[in-house]
């Protein structure tokens, strides 16, 4: 007699959810809406593609935040889990990654399944393949992680679009994500010194930046307006793997220094080596402020920064002219005279007369 493997699913709920706002422009009430659907339609497909009945379901998000979600989950058989969260912060992946290790240790499943895809998911992975468990990553192409992928595998992930349709297919995979381009040449950049960032005969100064160059280029300026001033440069490898990271969440380690290198042969950064006090050799980059592709972005970074300071300033005085109009409001107490119950302004402060039924509060 067939028997079907036994599943567990863990989602993310916000994940997907702050991924629809922020990733697809989706507002909040519609991406709450939307992460149900998709939901559903994951949980479908799971079941028929993989032949598995999936009877360990958990969700994790700051519920309060989610009200209309809970209901529909409940019914979806899926068990929802609390997580408090700062607003438009994500905290589920730490209670998610626990929850998952438990089922991993002490429950009988053949496969686990993670509803998300973010670089903090990348430790779990880890431990699950050194169990020799099977794993199954889900999440929106546009924020899933490179170096998840790369680590769980491409037989391992699959893509969710914003109508809930689910595909394996990775487009492109031997170029740089996002953008079709030539294969990936091999990469040995930390055996080079560092001259030999800059020699890419496939790349000319004169060719235009990608959007993913953009990215890089915004990332590496706003690096450099943090630690430039008090270091004069900026360490190359904590950047790869921090502020490049984040502006490239869709590559891989190597794609992402594709891409460094990229800019680096098109004279926009120049790399050079130091070492430090005790004789430890590392790269550094600056900025060639001679580009004009450099003088553009530091502008519009800086008037952005700039309405962006105004309008923090502009919603904190709207928020002071609120509270003290409030605060000056007239306040009425109900007495009650023979019997009847009148409005009467208290004179001098706001203390309820004494056969107010407000008095003591």
């Amino acid at each position: 007699m067939h028997r079907k493997q036994l599943g567990a699913i863990f989602i993310d709920f916000e994940n997907l959810a702050i991924a629809l706002t922020n990733q697809y422009g989706l507002p909040r009430a519609e991406a709450e809406t939307k992460t149900v659907d998709i939901i559903a339609k994951i949980l479908r497909y799971m079941e028929r593609k993989f032949d598995i009945n999936l009877v360990i379901r958990q969700a994790f998000a700051n519920w309060p935040n989610y009200p209309s979600a809970v209901t529909e989950l409940y019914a979806m058989g899926i068990r929802t889990q609390n997580v408090k969260a700062a607003p438009q912060k994500n905290s589920a992946d730490i209670e998610l990654s626990l929850s998952l290790q438990e089922t991993m240790l002490t429950r009988d499943v053949d496969i686990l399944i993670v509803a998300a895809g973010d670089r903090d998911y990348i430790p779990i992975a880890m431990r699950i393949r050194e169990a020799g468990r099977q794993v199954k990553f889900i999440s929106f192409k546009k924020c899933f992680s490179g170096d998840l992928k790369d680590l769980v595998g491409q037989t391992n992930y699959l893509y969710v679009d914003t109508n809930g349709e689910i595909t394996s297919e990775d487009e492109d995979r031997e170029g740089v994500a996002g953008e079709r381009g030539p294969r990936m040449r091999e990469h040995r950049q930390s055996e080079r010194p560092p001259r030999e960032f800059a020699t890419n005969p496939d790349v000319s100064p004169s060719d235009p930046l990608t959007p993913n160059e953009y990215k890089a280029l915004d990332a590496a300026i706003g690096a450099f307006q943090e630690f430039g001033p008090r270091y004069g440069s900026v360490k190359l490898s904590g950047f790869l793997v921090d502020k490049l990271a984040s502006a490239l969440p869709e590559l891989n380690h190597l794609q992402r220094k594709e891409v460094f290198n990229t800019l680096v042969a098109k004279d926009i950064l120049q790399v050079r080596s130091e070492t430090d006090p005790w004789g430890n050799f590392f790269y550094v980059f600056l900025l060639n402020r001679n580009r004009p592709e450099v003088v553009q972005r530091v502008s519009h970074l800086e008037k952005a920064g700039q309405e962006a300071a105004k309008k923090v300033e502009e919603d904190k005085a709207r928020g002071e002219s609120q509270v003290e109009k409030s605060e000056t409001a007239t306040v009425v107490w109900p007495i009650k005279e023979d019997g009847v119950e009148k409005a009467a302004l208290p004179s001098g402060d706001t203390i309820p007369p004494a056969d107010s039924p407000n008095a003591g509060v």
